[in-house]
């Protein structure tokens, strides 16, 4: 989904986009907003349709749209179709002829009434049963058809379904303007009671014609919400009004007020509107304990009101006048009337003509709540059977009066009412017996019954592995030691029938029963459930201390705890991620504190845990071999066993958890880890090593020969030089015009060839080292591949066996960069090179001709044998390839102008005797011999 809120997104007519069930063809826009398109569409059929496509900031996904899509809702536009188009999710609506939003058209106070907030509680009761939110509830989402005087809910860009057993969520709502979010959104997220706040605020702006809020600032508006005043009511008015007095306005303004109170809690629902629809004047605001408005009128016995079937079950069992004739036959048709689902159950005890009127309220009651404490009976409460015999037994209670209970089966009736719900007390079978015994004999199963109930109240106990325990007490520190152990016996424990039966027994059964059954759907509940009946029970602070510690440790939410007492033992990588380091370094939890206390403590640490679990290192071999600032990584386990890779009840838990509550930690699941992570971090090493360049060059074979010519024609150029200064000296006793000038000429190609020899070698040596470090750096993460799989395996040993070994961070980190430097370059004497070297023979011969002295005639005779000797036999003895390198130059004029030195003393100074075939055949062997030494 499209994250930029100023993103417009348009569809050209005669697109075609496909649905779930078919396609669409567009057939021009509607209208565009910030956060979808509304286009006007025809199917394969010709018929048209309206179809929006979601291309701003929505909560909109598929998953959500499958089930809006399968849904069929009253009162509610639901879409007809679905799909995706552009990476964008869309939604095909059926097009309602005449219909407009609210915002748009008058509405009056009596439709309104009558008809919009009805069908407007109808359809946020329809959608929260299915644990569905809407979030954006304001007039522009309700289609009004003035018609039929009636609304259609089409707002679905915000709407979110909550997880699990989730009342909250905090997933963000989009585009909703803030007078229709509730106060406690910002802080808590959204939830049912934020929906009636937006339909409040959606009353007033349809009541009104306009919303009142909407210029207010946002924080003034929850600062006068706290004071009890609404932009747009005159709340005083309605404070200084009586009830009765109200005008249609005053009383939908009432409605309103209840729907826009600021604490969630005591806020307007689904129950006080039905009463408001029913004309109920409730209180605004409730005074103690809430009350539940499942009826959308009281039932009244005497100056008392009862709103739903639990306070009507107490209020019909404590009053004794409620166990009249009249109140059988008004309690049935007031929960027909409520359409209760057990009014049916109701009429037909109501028409059973063996039971007396006391034994038909008696059921009545139970019907209504069968978790009702104790045993009612005439408006009097007795907590237990035993209670209700040992009254019969001081006095408390006439003979006579036990004996009406056995014949309305009372007893019975109560104990598989109380087995229903998962408690076994008193066995039935025999309860039956005297009962029948009481109908047939009148006294005498009333007698039997005193008996039964005859034992000793210090002898009950319930029995847990074939042990016995009278008390919670002995329960809790005989497992105090191992609450592995009993957490896992505690949902067997609730619903075990002795456990149960001294639970009733005590008086407790409530409790006891609803734990039972809360045990059997959600085994994971039962350790709380258990310890929290125990805490309740025990009286020494020191063993509820103790069960609280058993708690902590053992229970749901033990993962949690266990992270804020060791979450010293890792390393926060950065200050950004220090904050959630803190809050769980700063976290206590006070034994003094109860087991609610603890619990609703640590579950507002589980987001903040996950979170944790999110940012720490999943992979210690990336610890191991790499940089970890460079990875976007809030902490690491400073200890191997610190790794959160295993599972425990749905939450994520490291190994070192595991331990400390005597868990068994699953080897296949490390071991699976443990591949897994290694196997990212190979393929991390081997792209690493794959972008660390192979230097090879084309130009040359072999490094070592490069640099060794290099030397060698460095060395030849410093030669040369040196031999060109003899010469110089020995030509100052010839003619020194000359003998400079020659210098100059012999001089020219040794003097760049030592620079230019130098460059290259010094070139050369860089690529060698880099190529070398290249390939050190190769070697050292070949190397850390190698030692994966050693140190898989031994972290793998040091987790199961529960060794505490370090967490191992690399010390240095292998650099992939590198400086990218030309390949060595080929030592090819180019043309201007191989012209210097022939100048420079020739300054060497003529150099050397002015060496000897003046032994020729003339300068010119000493230049054309300086031609012949230095250029001429040379190029006919390279081939036509004078020289390859200035040292094969150095041995070729080296020859020559010895040669001619060697000529010029042993001939004389003739010209044509100087240079007869013997010494031209003299020199030419020279050259070939200095030639075969130097390539072969």
């Amino acid at each position: 989904m499209n994250s930029n809120d100023d993103f417009r997104f348009s569809v050209p007519p005669g697109t075609v986009l496909k649905g779930v069930k078919g396609q669409y063809k567009v057939v021009n826009i509607i209208c565009i907003s910030d956060r979808s398109v509304t286009l006007a569409c025809t199917d394969a059929s010709n018929s048209s349709w309206r179809l929006k496509v979601y291309n701003g900031n929505s909560s909109v996904t598929e998953e959500l749209q499958r089930s809006l899509l399968g849904a069929r809702v009253n009162g509610v536009l639901c879409p007809s179709d679905i799909g995706d188009y552009s990476g964008l999710r869309f939604a095909v609506f059926r097009k309602i002829d005449g219909a407009t939003s609210v915002d748009k058209y008058p509405v009056s106070i009596q439709v309104l009434t009558n008809k919009v907030v009805p069908q407007m509680a109808q359809v946020l009761e329809q959608y929260h049963r299915s644990r569905i939110l809407l979030r954006d509830i304001c007039p522009e989402h309700m289609l009004y058809m003035p018609n039929e005087e009636k609304i259609s809910y089409c707002g679905f860009s915000n709407v979110v379904a909550l997880s699990g057993k989730a009342t909250t969520t905090k997933a963000p709502g989009y585009g909703q303007h803030f007078s229709f979010i509730a106060p406690e959104v910002e802080k808590y997220g959204y939830s049912s009671c934020s929906d009636y706040f937006s339909m409040g605020v959606t009353l007033l702006s349809i009541l009104r014609g306009y919303n009142p809020i909407e210029k207010v600032d946002q924080r003034a508006f929850y600062e006068q919400l706290n004071k009890g005043a609404v932009p747009g009511i005159d709340v005083q008015h309605l404070r200084n009004t009586s009830p009765s007095l109200y005008s249609a306005e005053d009383k939908i303004l009432y409605l309103i007020l209840g729907l826009l109170i600021t604490d969630p809690s005591k806020r307007w629902g689904l129950g006080e509107i039905r009463c408001w629809c029913n004309n109920q004047m409730i209180p605004l605001v409730q005074n103690g304990p809430r009350i539940a408005y499942q009826f959308n009128k009281p039932f009244i016995i005497g100056t008392k009101k009862y709103w739903n079937a639990r306070m009507l079950a107490k209020g019909i069992a404590a009053q004794k006048q409620a166990w009249s004739d009249g109140f059988v036959n008004n309690i049935p048709e007031f929960c027909t009337k409520q359409m209760l689902g057990c009014s049916s159950e109701l009429a037909r005890y109501k028409s059973d003509s063996s039971l007396s009127v006391s034994g038909k309220i008696f059921r009545y009651i139970y019907v209504l709540d069968p978790s009702i404490n104790g045993f009612w009976w005439n408006g009097f409460q007795y907590v237990d059977t035993n209670e209700l015999i040992n009254a019969v037994k001081r006095g408390g209670l006439e003979l006579t009066e036990l004996s009406n209970i056995l014949r309305d089966s009372a007893l019975s009736f109560f104990e598989t009412r109380r087995q229903s719900l998962g408690i076994q007390g008193i066995n039935i079978q025999e309860i039956e017996a005297l009962e029948r015994t009481e109908a047939a004999e009148p006294g005498k199963g009333a007698q039997r019954c005193l008996m039964l109930f005859s034992g000793n109240n210090h002898n009950r106990s319930f029995t847990v592995e074939g042990k016995k325990y009278f008390t919670l007490s002995d329960l809790i520190i005989g497992y105090r030691a191992n609450g592995k152990k009993l957490r896992e016996l505690s949902a067997s424990i609730l619903v075990d029938n002795s456990f149960q039966a001294w639970l009733w027994a005590k008086g407790i059964e409530t409790a006891g029963s609803e734990a039972a059954r809360i045990a059997s759907s959600n085994p994971e509940q039962s350790f709380y459930l258990l310890l929290s009946i125990c805490e309740s029970e025990i009286k020494d602070e020191n063993v509820k201390r103790k069960a609280r510690e058993l708690y902590l440790r053992w229970g749901e939410y033990s993962p949690i705890v266990w992270l804020a007492q060791n979450v010293k033992y890792y390393q926060c990588t950065s200050d950004s991620h220090r904050s959630l380091y803190d809050t769980f370094l700063q976290a206590k939890f006070n034994l003094n504190t109860t087991l609610e206390g603890l619990s609703r403590f640590s579950n507002e640490l589980v987001s903040d845990y996950q979170l944790f679990v999110s940012r720490t290192l999943t992979n210690p071999f990336l610890l191991e071999n790499d940089n970890i600032e460079n990875h976007s990584i809030g902490y690491y386990p400073l200890y191997e066993a610190g790794y959160f890779c295993c599972k425990w009840e749905g939450l994520e838990v490291c190994p070192a958890f595991l331990k400390s509550i005597g868990e068994w930690i699953d080897a296949k699941a490390i071991k699976d880890w443990l591949e897994k992570t290694s196997k990212e971090e190979e393929e991390i090493l081997r792209k690493k090593n794959n972008s660390i360049p192979v230097l090879s060059s084309t130009r040359i074979e072999n490094e070592t020969d490069y640099l060794a010519v290099c030397n060698r024609n460095f060395g030849s150029a410093v030669f040369m030089i040196v031999f060109a200064v003899v010469l110089l000296a020995l030509s100052f006793r010839g003619h020194l015009t000359v003998g400079p000038l020659a210098f100059a000429a012999a001089i020219l190609f040794p003097i760049f060839s030592l620079n230019w020899y130098y460059r290259r070698k010094a070139h050369a040596e860089i690529w060698v080292r880099n190529k070398a470090e290249l390939g050190n750096r190769r070697s050292v993460i070949d190397s850390q591949i190698n030692n994966l799989k050693f140190r898989k395996n031994a972290i793998e040993q040091d987790i199961i066996s529960g060794k505490p070994a370090k967490s191992i961070v690399a010390d240095k980190i292998v650099s992939t960069s590198y400086s990218d430097i030309e390949d060595p370059q080929l030592l090819n004497l180019s043309n201007g090179q191989k012209i210097m070297a022939y100048v420079s023979t020739y300054g060497f011969v003529m150099l050397a001709t002015s060496a000897i002295g003046n032994i020729y005639q003339s300068f010119l005779l000493a230049s054309l044998y300086a031609l012949v000797y230095g250029i001429a036999i040379p190029f006919l003895i390279q081939r036509r390839k004078f020289v390859h390198c200035c040292f094969g130059w150095c041995i070729i004029t080296t020859s020559v102008a010895l040669a001619s030195i060697a000529g010029g003393i042993a001939f004389g100074t003739s010209f044509f005797v100087t240079m007869n075939w013997v010494s031209i055949v003299i020199v030419a062997g020279f050259a070939i011999g200095c030639l075969i030494v130097l390539f072969i």
